[in-house]
């Protein structure tokens, strides 16, 4: 007995299929970690780039989280994410509730690479 196969076009289609896949899939992330701790413990750091509001921050997160500068997958699970621009830090962390959190390290772009090193 044969199975059909679940996904039926070209390797450019199925690529466009992942990637839609990978984006809806952040962006449900970022929503979670918006509107949790992220949001009331860390949004005094982010007055400075004008957000303000849930959804303000809801979007930041998902722009760090599409378009980082930098990012890993480490040991324990967790993904690592570095945005240069806005010195934002996040992780997506599958075990809490929250899915994550998002912040403004003291040490900025040091607290990403300390990550690297103790998770990578």
């Amino acid at each position: 007995m044969s199975t059909l196969p679940l996904f039926v076009g070209s390797a450019a289609d199925a690529a466009k299929v992942a990637r839609l896949a990978a984006v809806t899939r952040l962006g449900n992330i970022a929503k979670k970690i918006g509107n949790g701790h992220a949001y009331t413990d860390h949004i005094g750091e982010f007055s400075h780039l004008g957000i303000r509001t849930v959804n303000e921050f809801t979007k930041h997160v998902e722009i760090v989280l599409k378009s980082p500068s930098a990012s890993f997958t480490g040991k324990n699970g967790r993904e690592y994410f570095w945005h240069d621009a806005s010195k934002t830090f996040a992780v997506i962390d599958k075990n809490n509730p929250d899915m994550g959190t998002a912040f403004i390290p003291n040490r900025g772009k040091a607290y990403y690479d300390d990550q690297l090193i103790a998770f990578k």
